[in-house]
């Protein structure tokens, strides 16, 4: 991969949304939803889900043996600058090479008519001599999605489902510190009462998520796995899936793949 590119931006395009994929992190920079507006105003731009604009704080950033925002952006390289999903699933693949040797390759798959996106981290070690460790890490930095979100009586704030239960948390209650939970988790995610952008783990599998919150609304949800050991040449997947959607429509305990 070249050394010090300048990652570009991957336009992917669905029925239902509009999104940018950035090759600087290969975090999710935009998604905009096809059938929503920001406001009733004529002339309103499609309604933006992603809030954030720095690499480590963009949803889906991914990182490995050290937390999400300890560490470095790697500048990942996609196999198609634009992806326009029609009839059959469409997938995206983005590769990048860490100094330590360690090998990321995400791959990403779109359905036509679905707000779910299939997330398949691989990450390999390259050596052939020396073993690597460490633990995986996922990102998901929200923003209230409306104005009236933040200013009204209404929740918005993350929120886990976990053993068949719903736990929504106040933002208010983050200001008093972090909040971690462990074990089986269905999904997690930010909500308010029109939007919803959440992380469905692989099933069976036993992570941990920690809440965090920064300035006056920035929630940062960070789904950590095990750690890992990768002899040489070894490789680990992790699979994961992300849906950011209106509410109303399927909730994601009903559409675990």
């Amino acid at each position: 991969m070249e050394a010090g590119r300048q990652g570009r931006d991957i336009t992917v395009e669905t029925n239902l949304f509009s999104g940018v994929i950035s090759e600087t992190g290969g975090g999710i920079k935009s998604f905009r939803l096809k059938k929503y507006k920001e406001n009733v105003a004529e002339g309103s731009d499609l309604k933006e889900l992603v809030k954030t604009t720095s690499p480590l704080e963009l949803p889906l950033f991914f990182s490995w043996g050290v937390e999400p925002e300890k560490a470095g952006v790697p500048v990942y390289l996609a196999d198609t600058e634009k992806l326009d999903v029609a009839g059959s699933d469409k997938t995206l693949t983005l590769q990048s090479r860490l100094p330590s040797g360690l090998e990321l390759t995400r791959t990403m798959t779109f359905s036509e008519d679905d707000y779910l996106i299939h997330l398949t981290v691989d990450v390999r070690n390259t050596s052939t001599e020396h073993q690597l460790q460490g633990a995986p890490f996922l990102a998901l930095t929200s923003r209230p999605f409306t104005v009236q979100a933040a200013n009204q009586f209404v929740f918005h704030g993350p929120a886990v489902f976990q053993n068949g239960t719903l736990e929504e948390i106040k933002v208010d209650d983050l200001k008093k510190g972090m909040q971690t939970r462990n074990g089986n988790l269905q999904w997690v995610a930010y909500e308010d009462t029109y939007f919803m952008a959440c992380v469905i783990p692989e099933e069976g599998s036993k992570d941990s998520v920690r809440f965090s919150l920064s300035g006056e609304d920035t929630v940062a949800t960070v789904l950590g796995g095990d750690v890992v050991l990768l002899p040489p040449a070894e490789s680990e997947a992790l699979y994961l899936h992300h849906l950011s959607r209106p509410q109303g429509t399927a909730h994601p305990e009903n559409r675990r793949p």
